[in-house]
């Protein structure tokens, strides 16, 4: 076994069997190991997984780790890589969307990707019906699927997704130029059209949303968005203007991960930003 392969074996087999307080895991995949033992991490509340690893770089894919660890109690999952462009069966998709039905306590949701193809995303929300926030940058297209897979079609129950969300955090930010990155499209009609959904009339059936976070990059840009809603914000929704200080825009989501909020020495860490 080479260097690389028994750091992961030693990682599953050794090490987090006996970290029974652990309460939140990042992980960023890479070498698949088969000989570690199967157990349960009742503890773990939250988990980061990371797919810029080793098989396909950047590409979404079934983590093995969900058939060797069972995480009972989870409450908080982020997916971050680069591009899920087609269901490619090799992948996995199916399965990684059936293990996430098993979540039952998952109430927090993050995605980061620079693209990532609308149904997989649809895919992915509708297999985690219990999500309260979704947590959410796209790069390439920016808020426009979104908008669409998450506006609420009373006349279209099918196409209905996370019954029970309450708030939603657009980060939809351009960075692909890593040296620049700029605030990316929100499109006001369509922003409204999926708030009119979550808090009009059309909205039995689901729970009325209540918080909208917009980031954007060096200063606020989106006082059109902020416009199309002002009457849905003058009735009740908390729409929320937020701005990444240049350079800094990679961890900033750390600040809205509630099972990291009150991890100080991590506050004073440089991965988080100040």
């Amino acid at each position: 076994m080479g260097e690389a392969k028994y750091a992961s074996y030693a990682f599953h087999s050794l090490y987090l069997p006996r970290c029974v307080n652990l309460q939140y895991l990042s992980l960023q995949l890479g070498h698949v190991v088969d000989e570690h033992q199967v157990y349960a991490a009742p503890s773990l509340q939250g988990m980061s997984i990371n797919f810029w690893g080793l098989r396909e770089p950047g590409a979404l894919y079934y983590p093995q780790i969900l058939d060797k660890v069972a995480f009972p109690n989870l409450k908080s999952l982020r997916l971050e890589g680069e591009i899920i462009e087609e269901q490619d069966p090799n992948l996995g998709i199916d399965a990684l969307c059936t293990k996430l039905r098993g979540f039952e306590h998952l109430t927090h949701f993050s995605l980061s990707w620079q693209y990532i193809a609308t149904d997989i995303l649809r895919d992915l929300v509708r297999a985690t019906p219990n999500v309260e926030t979704l947590d959410i940058h796209i790069a390439g297209e920016g808020s426009s699927p979104i908008f669409e897979v998450l506006e609420w079609r009373e006349e279209d129950p099918a196409s209905c997704v996370l019954p029970r969300l309450e708030t939603l955090i657009l980060r939809p930010i351009d960075d692909e130029d890593e040296e620049n990155p700029i605030s990316g499209p929100i499109e006001p009609d369509l922003l409204r059209s999926f708030v009119a959904s979550r808090m009009g009339t059309r909205s039995t059936g689901c729970c009325r949303l209540r918080n909208v976070v917009l980031f954007s990059i060096g200063s606020p840009a989106y006082g059109e968005a902020r416009a199309a809603v002002q009457d849905f914000i003058d009735g009740g929704l908390a729409l929320e203007d937020r701005v990444y200080e240049k350079g800094k825009e990679k961890q900033e989501w750390m600040r809205d991960e509630p099972l990291l909020e009150g991890w100080w020495e991590l506050h004073l860490s440089s991965l988080y930003p100040s």
